[in-house]
């Protein structure tokens, strides 16, 4: 209870701040949501993306204690996550999957991510109603993200997702119903530029892959392929006891090591093509690191994992 009234007074605080000192920030933002055209139903309202910049805020507050670069709010993750958070908050379950057993990353793809995202949630239940002015809403986002920061090795997944200093970017969403709220962070890893893709084929049909860094301090290192069956519907029960995602599948389609890694355009673009051999989904990881490989063995361990490319092949 104390945490909670603690941080309802801060949300109190962050709000008074927003509307003073972010004002040219949130007219970028609401540009940015206006002329977003998936999931028009899961937009934020203004009111609503004035919380969520705020909540940025408090994010970026904690991954600074950390020495890790800042991340800015993304539009499209955001109503991903709201999405999943309205599934949830309706039909009374915490988890990584929705109900047609689909997880994190299938969900932001099939939604129109590109990017590499990684999937944080949390809950809050009561008996009774729970109040949702503005500064309730808040707090229970702080309260949810300082659950995240709170947890201790060996189970403190959620708060190394927080401060992994890879990520660029967050989508935040939120939603109720009655007693039940639920809040998701969606952090990106944004470092590529990709070419026109076509995310739903057939089997049999050439996949094509196109995409340049948008930096100069990274290098391809590595391209992995995973393929899974299409998912099955889940119950809320069922999602509710599992407590994690694996980021992969069991399933290795296609792996290029450094030295078999396709050579960039004249236009720095890179171009892979592979063809998908049953029905299903292939998740497509690529990884940058700092350093060109040199020689010796190849591990993607500790690399940026730039993108979140999923192709669904009927």
């Amino acid at each position: 209870m104390y945490l909670r009234k603690l941080c309802v007074l801060i949300a109190l605080l962050l709000l008074t701040s927003l509307s003073f000192g972010q004002t040219e920030l949130f007219s970028t933002y609401k540009q940015l949501n206006d002329e977003e055209t998936r999931l028009p139903q899961f937009k934020d309202s203004d009111e609503l993306l004035k919380l969520k910049l705020a909540q940025v805020d408090n994010i970026n507050r904690s991954r600074r204690k950390y020495r890790v670069q800042t991340v800015r709010l993304d539009i499209l993750a955001s109503r991903v996550a709201n999405r999943m958070a309205h599934e949830a908050a309706l039909n009374k379950y915490m988890g990584h999957w929705n109900m047609a057993g689909e997880k994190p990353y299938i969900r932001f793809a099939n939604d129109g991510g590109v990017h590499h995202m990684v999937e944080n949630a949390s809950s809050i239940s009561s008996e009774g109603q729970l109040p949702m002015e503005p500064n309730n809403i808040s707090a229970y986002m702080q309260e949810c993200h300082l659950a995240f920061m709170a947890e201790r090795k060996p189970n403190d997944g959620h708060k190394q997702n927080c401060i992994d200093p890879f990520h660029t970017h967050v989508g935040i969403g939120v939603a109720w119903d009655g007693g039940e709220f639920r809040y998701y962070e969606n952090f990106l890893d944004v470092y590529l530029n990709f070419g026109h893709i076509k995310q739903e084929t057939y089997v049999g049909d050439e996949i094509k892959l196109s995409f340049k860094m948008d930096t100069d301090n990274y290098h391809l290192y590595s391209i992995v392929v995973y393929s899974e069956e299409f998912p099955r519907p889940m119950s809320p029960r069922k999602i509710s006891r599992l407590h994690s995602y694996s980021d992969y599948t069991e399933t290795t389609f296609l792996q290029l090591a450094p030295w078999e890694l396709p050579q960039k355009d004249s236009d720095g673009f890179y171009h892979l093509n592979f063809r998908p051999e049953k029905k299903g989904y292939y998740y497509c990881q690529i990884f940058l690191s700092k350093k060109p490989y040199k020689n010796g063995t190849a591990s993607t361990k500790g690399k940026l994992q730039a993108s979140g490319l999923v192709f669904k092949v009927n």
